[in-house]
């Protein structure tokens, strides 16, 4: 059942705070050790690093969801990361990396024929992910638990500030989400969207409250 409610990993997150950041650090030196590279990656370190954190945030946040239970999905293809927040080849040796390095489990994606909507289609079922216990235990080492990765990782803004999808379909009981639609959002909304994004960002929400109210009985009936 986890797997059927893997997060998806958008790899829009980044550590905000110093552990975090600290994780991302030695996660990235880790995974450049193995690669035994001849030449240092220069101008491409930052994107590296990015796609460390991003990769890392996406993993130890859904360790925190009920439903997922630590599990995340996304394709690994070459082209799904094209114009993404993170480039093909930092994505790719960073995943890599992390696998090899028995940090993460992985379970590769298949294609399926299937019903969807009003005939068949052939389904991609996405590869899935998740976070060993080496890569809690470093985390830890760091100052990052799995119940307060929340004060150290953020999981980013969205792509598309605006996302319009079409009705979920249901088969043999599985729920397959419904087709993001294209359709003409105003600039003005998504810049507005993004404003409030990027505001909410730096903000910590604490100490909710919530009021209720006491129903009468007299007025029951």
């Amino acid at each position: 059942m986890a797997l059927r409610n893997a997060r998806y990993a958008a790899l829009t997150g980044q550590p905000i705070s110093d552990e975090g950041r600290a994780l991302v650090a030695h996660l990235g030196d880790v995974i450049t050790a193995l690669e035994n590279r001849k030449y240092a990656r220069g101008r491409t370190a930052p994107q590296f690093i990015k796609a460390v954190g991003a990769f890392t945030a996406d993993l130890l946040l859904a360790q925190g969801h009920k439903t997922a239970k630590g599990w995340i999905h996304r394709s690994l293809r070459d082209e799904s990361f094209d114009n993404g927040p993170v480039t093909r080849t930092q994505a790719k040796a960073v995943w890599k990396g992390l696998l090899a390095l028995g940090l993460i489990r992985h379970l590769q994606g298949y294609a399926r024929f299937g019903k969807h909507g009003r005939g068949n289609v052939e389904l991609f079922i996405s590869p899935k992910l998740c976070a060993t216990d080496a890569l809690l235990e470093i985390s830890e080492a760091c100052g990052v638990e799995p119940d307060n990765v929340e004060l150290h990782f953020t999981s980013g803004p969205p792509k598309d500030p605006v996302v319009v999808k079409a009705t979920s379909t249901y088969e043999n009981g599985r729920k397959f989400r419904g087709k993001v639609l294209r359709p003409k959002i105003p600039a003005r909304l998504q810049d507005e969207v993004r404003e409030i994004n990027t505001f909410l960002e730096g903000v910590t929400l604490e100490h909710g409250m919530r009021i209720s109210q006491k129903r009468d009985s007299s007025f029951a009936n």
